[in-house]
């Protein structure tokens, strides 16, 4: 089984790997920032950081979304509290 079919093969610069923690808000922004900050030093090619910005601008809503659920959970649970 290749890397690749495992599903843990990474998207690299000039043959090495860049690493996309996406397991929490926090990483996923910094993962993100850090893919902005390698295509702007000409270390990724625009079609690697085309891709890479589509997929986490759905991650980045998916994130979003749980972070809206959490809150109008709250919101409803304060609500029953109110009457």
């Amino acid at each position: 089984m290749t890397e690749q079919e495992a599903g843990t093969d990474s998207p690299t610069t000039g043959g090495q790997s860049i690493q996309l923690r996406l397991n929490s808000v926090e990483h996923s922004r910094k993962s993100f920032a850090r893919i902005i900050r390698l295509y702007m030093c000409g270390e990724l090619d625009r079609v690697m950081f085309r891709d890479l910005v589509f997929a986490m601008s759905g991650l980045l809503g998916f994130w979003r979304a749980e972070k809206e659920l959490d809150i109008e959970e709250r919101l409803l649970s304060l609500e029953e509290q109110i009457r």
